[in-house]
């Protein structure tokens, strides 16, 4: 299904809660109020762990890494540790800022992901709750562009406020020249959690948007879903070569998690994997993939019943 899975781990580095948006899907505001952000020694200590470890790339997220005043410094430690790929998750205002932009590239910044909620300013600054940051991020991406040696991709978390239109959405970010793109599921923790009911997309709508993404994958280097039910896709889109399915196993092969770990993926003796907000349902078991996929969440279970994944499951 073309998932991709190295034999070393992705470092994910947390470094705090703290950001500068004020995003109705984040699924970590709440945090904010309890962490503190990290201090910069135990940063470093968890980036030479996890290299002795044998993790080969490493990725700064948050909250938002950027707004820490040593981003900088911990980007030089992890290149000069020897880290491969450095890589960096953000909403992309700082990157606005050419000062900021050329500083941490020629530290050693190979990646950057721009977590973009929508193709215009008024569907990515409301669902940011701030204003004037679509004109910052694409700005920093633009910024960004300028390096050839740093692979941009662009992250966008699905809700009620931006599915609609996936297809102009996806054409928008081919127009501006982003070739990698990926799609992610709501989580309902955090934030998130408090407004889901209203910002959740039926699976049964999702089913019509994603699989009519079809008409554009292939104009992408690499298409992503990250943690939607495996159910919810067409065997066409499957079999496509440049899309990855990011899902529970996925997620607990390639990624070690460091900073803030809840502890949310487990795998059982028999190979099977769990994630904590997630439940498998018994029709979930005739699916080939129920082992990996870590089935619906809790909390849409809850809404809506079970239903709709019995239909989609049926239909495989």
């Amino acid at each position: 299904m073309g998932n991709k899975n190295n034999n070393k781990k992705n470092l994910l580095v947390l470094t705090g809660f703290r950001c500068n948006n004020n995003c109705i899907v984040c699924s970590i505001a709440d945090c904010e109020n309890d962490y503190q952000d990290r201090s910069y020694n135990d940063i470093t200590k968890d980036l030479k762990r996890g290299f002795k470890n044998g993790c080969d790339s490493v990725e700064f997220t948050g909250g938002e890494p950027t707004i820490r005043a040593d981003i900088i410094k911990l980007v030089k430690e992890a290149n000069d540790l020897g880290y491969k790929t450095i890589s960096l998750s953000t909403n992309g205002r700082f990157f606005a800022y050419d000062d900021f932009c050329e500083k941490i590239i020629n530290t050693g910044l190979n990646k950057v992901t721009f977590s973009l909620l929508g193709p215009n300013k008024e569907t990515h600054d409301a669902i940011t709750r701030t204003p004037g940051s679509f004109g910052q991020i694409l700005t920093g991406i633009k910024n960004v562009q300028r390096y050839k040696n740093v692979h941009v991709n662009i992250s966008t978390v699905i809700s009620r406020l931006n599915y609609g239109d996936l297809l102009n959405f996806g054409n928008f970010i081919l127009s501006i020249g982003v070739k990698n793109w990926y799609l992610l599921d709501l989580i309902p923790d955090g934030g998130a959690k408090i407004y889901y009911s209203h910002l959740v997309v039926r699976l049964k709508d999702l089913y019509n948007k994603l699989n009519g993404l079809i008409e554009i994958s292939d104009q992408f280097n690499e298409f992503g879903f990250f943690d939607f039910p495996f159910c919810l896709f067409s065997p066409e889109i499957k079999s496509q070569k440049n899309i990855i399915f990011v899902n529970t196993k996925m997620r607990d092969d390639t990624i070690h998690q460091v900073g803030y770990d809840p502890k949310r993926i487990i795998k059982n003796n028999k190979g099977k994997y769990f994630d904590t907000y997630r439940v498998n349902i018994d029709i979930c078991r005739q699916c080939q993939y129920h082992k990996e996929c870590g089935g619906i969440w809790k909390e849409y279970l809850n809404l809506f019943g079970d239903d709709e994944i019995r239909y989609f499951v049926k239909s495989l």
